[in-house]
Order: C-alpha cells, then structure tokens, then sequence
C-alpha cells in the first residue's frame, strides 16, 4: 500500500474513533474533512464509507453536534454513491460486510391481509401505491411501524428535520419489524409478529380492520452479509424468526448453515428449508446451545439477535469460543422493562 494510502486509512480510523480522543469532541465536525479524505483515496471508498458511517452514528448517537449546513443524514448516501465498489480496482476483494444507506422514505399503507401462522405468529400484508420503489437489501432490516394517533384515518408520517426524523403533533406510538417479503409488482410486503408478550403495535396486528392505514418508514440502511460463505450461525429468539428465515432464502447451496432459535412454545416452530445445508434446532436455552455449538472450519460469520442481556451473554460467549468480533453481529431488538429497544451489542 502507498504511504498515501497508510496516511489516508490512519486518519479515517482516528476520526471513526474519536471517542477515545475527548479532546476531539469538543465542539463541531465539518464534512469538508470527510469529503477531503474520501478524495485523498478514492479506491479505499468502501472502508472509508464504512468508518464515516461508524463514526457519523457514534457522534450522533452520543450528542456531538455536527455542522447541519454540510452534515446531514444523505451525506453518506452521496458519498456511498461517488465512491462506489464501481470505482474501485477489480483486484479489490469483496468486503464480508457492507453497509448501505438508503435515503429516508416514510410512506402510508393500508392493511390488506392478515394470516396466523403458529399461536404465537401473525403474518400481516401491508399495501398500498406509495410502496412503489421500496428498497431491503439486508435480511436484518428493519423498518418502523408507526401506528395512527387517536382520531386520525392515516398516522402523521416523519419528515427529515435538521438530519434527523421529526413527526408533527403528538408521537405515535412505533415498533421496528424486518420485512419479510415485498411484492414489486403487487406493491406488497409481509411483516411477522411475534404476540406473546403484547404491545401497542402486537395489538394493532390482532385487532385492527382490514383496510386501516398505518405508516411505515425505512429501512435506512442495510447490512449486507455475503454468502459467499463456507458457513453461517442464526442464532436468536422468537423476535429473530423474520430474519433468520429472509436469510435461508438467500443462501445457496454448499453454504453451511446453523440455526438455534429459542422459542417458548413448541407450536412455534417453523419447517424451514434452505438451499443451504440446513441444521436447525429450537431450543429452550440459546445460551446452552450456543455453549455447546462446534463451529466448522473455513470462512463463516455469527448473526443472532433477541433480547438485550441474552444476546450480551451469546457475544461473550462465542468471543471465548475464538470467533472473530469482525465477523459476528449480534442485536439486541428488545429489552426487559423498555419500550421500542434497538442496540447493536458490541458496536463502539
């Protein structure tokens, strides 16, 4: 690599890790720096991207104020899009892991069928014309559910305000859920709920009238997982169903995958199949299970998400079995005692 080069990934690592320089944080950032250093070194564009977007979440998420008037929620669009994997060397291996910004869309549909799968499963289809163009390209996506106010026919939807979401009048009440199936021709797509332990949105799901609007919004962003794997682990609770089973759908053959999911009731499980060479089990301790997995040999990534302790306690314990931290995501997408919790376990 050239000297520039070193000098270029060296400074974009101190910015993506600003946290650990307090005197660093003091006041604003301005994206002419970022834009300067994406120009430095065009050809390192995906890992440049990637530790902005690192870095721009850590700021934001830890109340750096950024310049509003050149930092704002598409800047890592723009420079996703300047910087693509097309302008880079064809040598360049693809990356494990890419993330994907998708420019904030918030939209009104209207409920249009509602199927149970399992007793503790409800599969809903949400339509509607405005669902033309929607983009998931990450298995773990999420997007946000956002429920009508009281006494209104459709939810007041958000807006980009100063670079972040802003809803008009009283906030609604919104859960985040992984899109399972969209339907381009049709302007469809299927969400599960998970029903045991309730909610504003659980209750929506069960109880609302064919044809009611509710808003959605996202998904922002993706993750993107090869798989071009030797091997994969899904790991997760009744909330990680949705995902683990969009991602079955994408491996192909010759790919190993391993999949434990903790359920409470046996009624729940899934008859899943998958091009990829499938071991499945539904356990009643994730954590056992994960204890006594003997992951294979060759190139593979952990995914697992559920709620927020156990997941702590699955990190912990596949960190002791050797798996790489780089090549493991594991999420949080609930929390005892905490209302529409999202947190990735481990991120810095």
């Amino acid at each position: 690599m050239a000297a520039l080069d070193q000098r270029f990934l060296r400074t974009v690592w101190v910015f993506a890790d600003m946290h650990q320089y307090p005197q660093f944080a003091k006041g604003q950032v301005g994206a002419h720096r970022f834009q300067a250093l994406a120009h430095a070194c065009a050809k390192n564009a995906q890992q440049f991207v990637q530790r902005i977007e690192d870095f721009y979440g850590y700021m934001k998420g830890h109340g750096v104020r950024l310049l509003t008037d050149s930092v704002n929620e598409d800047i890592i669009s723009r420079l996703y899009q300047q910087y693509s994997k097309d302008t880079m060397p064809t040598d360049t291996p693809a990356l494990l892991v890419q993330r994907i910004r998708h420019p904030f869309v918030a939209r009104h549909v209207q409920l249009l069928a509602r199927e149970t799968l399992s007793p503790g499963f409800v599969r809903l289809t949400l339509g509607g014309p405005e669902l033309a163009g929607f983009v998931s390209t990450g298995f773990d996506d999420h997007v946000k559910l956002i429920l009508p106010q009281a006494g209104q026919e459709k939810p007041n939807l958000p807006a980009i305000v100063d670079g972040r979401p802003h809803i008009e009048g009283a906030r609604p009440a919104m859960r985040d859920y992984t899109p399972i199936c969209y339907d381009a021709d049709m302007h469809t797509l299927q969400i599960d709920f998970a029903v045991h332990d309730g909610g504003p949105a659980v209750d929506w799901a069960l109880q609302a009238p064919l044809g009611q609007w509710v808003g959605l919004a996202g998904p922002r962003g993706s993750m993107q997982v090869s798989t071009d794997l030797d091997w994969q682990v899904l790991l997760g609770d009744e909330t990680a169903v949705p995902a683990i089973e969009r991602r079955l759908t994408e491996l192909p053959a010759g790919t190993h995958a391993i999949v434990r999911v903790q359920i409470a009731d046996p009624a729940d499980q899934r008859a899943w199949t998958s091009k990829a060479v499938l071991d499945c089990a539904f356990v009643p301790s994730l954590s056992q299970a994960v204890e006594q997995l003997v992951l294979p040999a060759g190139t593979g990534f952990v995914w697992g998400a559920g709620e927020n302790t156990l997941m702590s306690v699955l990190r912990a314990s596949l960190l002791s079995k050797g798996v790489d931290a780089k090549r493991m995501r594991l999420s949080a997408y609930w929390k005892r005692g905490v209302a529409d919790h999202h947190e990735e376990i481990g991120a810095r």
